[in-house]
């Protein structure tokens, strides 16, 4: 693989497009870098819970998320080392761009030369469309880099590698940057037994080339020279805070059209030893702001410096009204107009939270205006770590505490209100990683938009739970949201069932707790038009402990059907389904239903699916013809209630086929898929056609669709969908798993496609899941560890004329 960019687009996901007649195809560098091994014909994309990053074995707290961060205007770059980022130390910088009122993660930079132990992200620098990430070479032997990455308006490509002559990897070339036009400046403290130097570049049109090595008239070794640095036009701000016994200094250089020239040192007026004076640097035009963070015991301070031109003169100490010992006020600084933004910390894990400072300059004196605070952060976070601001978006990083759900390490943002800083978002390093997941336990689309469930999520909470909403734009799938429960509880599994209707979500959550005991519920999501909102939790009227209302979900338009498969009206584990309708203000319980002849352990509402005015459920551990053999029941709408109309059961009926344990509907039509029939091997599975006769009003006698090379524990039948004379059957088990496309053409069904993941590894689970449109057909893989273990996964095929080649359209 050459130098590309792993990418997310509009918080999408990773998608790989691919021609139906493609054949060891390598991307090219505006997508996912990989080459493709002879693909299924029609597969058009993957989904993946957003942000795509990979996971090793670290934890979370080993991210350093936020350990840099740069915005200007709408766009802010994040800086990641990356401790648990695949492999220990690779590191990554996320992008984010302001997209209708509200941050969007829009790519993730990485290169393709990182290996472990790198340190890329460390130091970030964002300027319009290019961005700037270093990699100090961290503990391996590389010498330290800078990485340039520029955005043609649709990707991110990385554009150069960035060194210098005759660095090593102990110089940290790349631990501060700046730029100022053309000119991009890199510290490398480490250099000269840390007396420290900074790199020029120059831009001459189309790469950067290094001109010329800065460093102090002064300098001795362990001086760290180049560990900041700033640029403004013809100035270049330079810090040493171990200066002169760690009291610290300051450097001014000067541009006079060829070459940098030292015309400056700064020292603090009041200075003392230890005072780490230089420790952070930002200019402005003629305004400089130096950090001094170690000052008074750790208290800190920062020095402002101004040009009259002719000499830089110390105008002000600004330090915080509240400071304490500790505090590290100065750590780091940034200016915008007439205001500075500086960062306390407090290092000392039972210090403080860390507190941001912003200071205004009303034309005549400096003062303290507003503090920013982290709302959900606990002693020890570094809060204040690093940070960037403009005139409407302040981000401040909060490196190694945790902020939500034990998630360490994040971004917390300010947007500029009415007269006010409002905290607007969190900016998180993985909100969906993504072990156990199990992404794609459930599915549903519907024209261009799918829904995809992830139980397993723990973003709000253990197991809470999660859904994922994603959007066909003509070319492109995008992730446009993720839904989460108000108030979702531990072990909710929120996500476990889900169906799509139109702007209307309907989603399961069969462990979700309401007046303390565990019936489960499901939520019901609608679209604004530029906002998916909650706007139902839906209950059983009569719900007790252990029902699993949830466990099954089906939506038509104002009708929602939910299976309660442990309700015991009928005896323990008998089942039941509730229907929901909404007259347009709010949605009611108008019916119950269980099965006729239900029995304690039928599990009747495992499996619902509802069209028009029938519904089919399945009770897949219905013993009337055999123990566990199963049976599907049908009941339709008579204007009034809805009633029993048929029974239907398989007429080879055998123990343990688990018959109904998946169903679907589609006009006169039923597909019932039984998992465990054993035809073709145990647990080879089979799936039955019902067809419904509208003259004589009975169903058909079941026409048996079973895989063409089926074999023992496929599971082919535990999942189905059948849309008009299409019928997609899962088949799960068999290695990676699989599905099948079954055609009828007036006459007799037949196996058109059988339909494989392309990167599928044993025990996927591919195929678990199933649902289509006349244009897409989605299958969930639950168990794919491409995000982890048994995160899951779910893959889009595009129904074109090879998979319907034998008369399926």
């Amino acid at each position: 693989m050459g130098a590309a960019v792993k990418y997310i687009v509009f918080f999408s996901l990773f998608l790989v497009f691919i021609s139906s007649q493609a054949e060891n195809l390598t991307l090219p560098d505006s997508t996912y870098p990989n080459t493709i091994q002879a693909r299924q014909a029609g597969e058009q994309a993957k989904l993946l819970p957003a942000p795509y990053v990979r996971r090793g074995t670290g934890s979370n707290n080993s991210l350093n998320y936020g350990q840099s961060v740069s915005v200007d205007g709408n766009r802010a770059l994040v800086g990641a080392l990356g401790l648990g980022l695949e492999s220990r130390g690779k590191g990554a910088a996320y992008v984010y761009d302001w997209v209708n009122q509200e941050w969007q993660l829009t790519a993730i930079l990485q290169s393709d030369d990182i290996t472990n132990e790198d340190f890329f992200g460390g130091e970030v620098l964002l300027s319009g469309n290019l961005a700037f990430v270093n990699m100090t070479g961290g503990t391996t032997d590389l010498p330290g880099a800078v990485y340039v990455f520029e955005f043609d308006g649709q990707n991110w490509t990385q554009k150069q590698k960035i060194m210098a002559q005759g660095v090593v990897n102990s110089d940290n070339f790349g631990g501060s940057l700046s730029k100022s036009g053309g000119q991009l400046m890199i510290g490398a403290w480490g250099t000269d037994s840390l007396k420290g130097s900074v790199f020029v570049f120059e831009y001459n049109g189309s790469e950067w080339q290094e001109t010329q090595e800065l460093t102090a008239n002064d300098g001795v070794a362990h001086d760290w020279f180049g560990y900041s640095v700033s640029v403004s036009g013809n100035f270049a701000l330079v810090g040493a805070h171990n200066d002169d016994g760690e009291s610290g200094a300051a450097y001014v250089f000067e541009y006079d059209g060829s070459s940098w020239t030292q015309t400056d040192k700064f020292t603090a007026s009041d200075v003392n030893i230890n005072d780490w004076f230089g420790f952070s640097v930002s200019l402005s035009g003629n305004r400089a702001v130096v950090g001094a963070s170690n000052d008074d015991s750790g208290r800190g301070s920062a020095y402002v410096f101004e040009f009259n031109g002719t000499d830089w003169i110390q105008t002000r100490k600004l330090i915080a009204d509240d400071g304490q010992s500790d505090d590290r006020f100065g750590v780091s600084v940034d200016q915008f107009g007439d205001s500075v933004l500086i960062g306390a910390p407090g290092y000392s894990l039972d210090s403080t939270l860390g507190t941001v400072y912003l200071f205004e300059y009303n034309g005549s004196d400096w003062n303290q205006t507003l503090t920013f605070t982290n709302s959900a952060g606990n002693l020890g976070n570094e809060f204040g770590n690093s940070v960037s601001f403009n005139a409407d978006h302040v981000f401040i990083s909060t490196l190694t505490g945790v902020i939500q759900n034990g998630v360490t390490g994040g971004v917390v943002v300010f947007n500029h209100g009415t007269g006010s800083w409002l905290e607007q978002t969190r900016l998180l390093p993985d909100p969906g990683v993504h072990d156990y997941d199990n992404f794609a336990q459930s599915l549903s689309i519907s024209g261009n938009r799918a829904l995809i469930g992830a139980p397993g999520n723990d973003d709000n909470g253990y197991n809470t739970g999660a859904a994922y909403l994603y959007d066909y734009d003509g070319q492109n799938w995008h992730q446009t949201k993720q839904l989460t429960a108000t108030l979702g509880a531990d072990y909710a599994a929120f996500g476990f069932a889900v169906s799509l209707s139109g702007n209307r979500a309907l989603i399961g959550a069969p462990y979700d707790i309401e007046n303390s005991i565990d019936t489960g519920a499901a939520y019901v999501l609608d679209f604004d038009g530029s906002h998916w909102n909650q706007t139902a939790k839906l209950i059983a009227s009569d719900g007790a402990t252990s029902d699993a209302f949830g466990y099954a979900v089906s939506l038509q338009g104002n009708r929602a059907v939910i299976g309660a498969y442990l309700d015991d009206d009928h005896g323990d584990g008998s089942g039941s389904v509730y229907v929901f309708d909404y007259d347009g203000s709010q949605w009611t319980e108008t019916q119950k239903i269980t099965a006729s002849d239900g029995a304690m352990g039928d599990w009747f509402g495992q499996s619902v699916s509802l069209h028009g005015e029938r519904i089919l459920i399945g009770a897949y551990q219905d013993d009337t013809s055999a123990a566990n053999a199963g049976s599907a029941y049908v009941f339709e709408w008579n204007g009034s209630i809805w009633s029993e109309t048929e029974k239907l059961e398989a007429n080879d009926a055998e123990s343990d086929d688990f018959f109904g344990y998946s169903v679907s509907l589609s006009g006169d039509r039923a597909l019932i898929g039984a998992y465990r029939e054993d035809d073709n091997g145990s647990q080879s599975g089979a799936a039955y056609v019902f067809d419904y006769n509208n003259s004589n009003n009975l169903w058909s006698q079941p026409i048996k669709l079973s895989a063409d090379d089926g074999g023992a524990n496929n599971y082919f039948g535990a999942s189905v969908n059948v849309l008009s004379n299409r019928a997609m059957i899962g088949a799960p088990g068999g290695d990676t798993g699989s599905a099948y496309v079954f055609a009828f053409d007036g006459m007799d069904w037949s196996q058109s496609e059988k339909l494989t993941a392309r990167d599928g590894t044993p025990n996927d689970f591919f195929g678990f899941s199933v649902d289509q449109t006349s244009e897409h057909t989605l299958i969930g893989a639950k168990l794919d560890d491409e995000l982890g273990a048994s995160s899951g996964s779910a893959y889009v095929y595009l129904n074109n004329d090879i998979i319907f080649a034998n008369g399926f359209e």
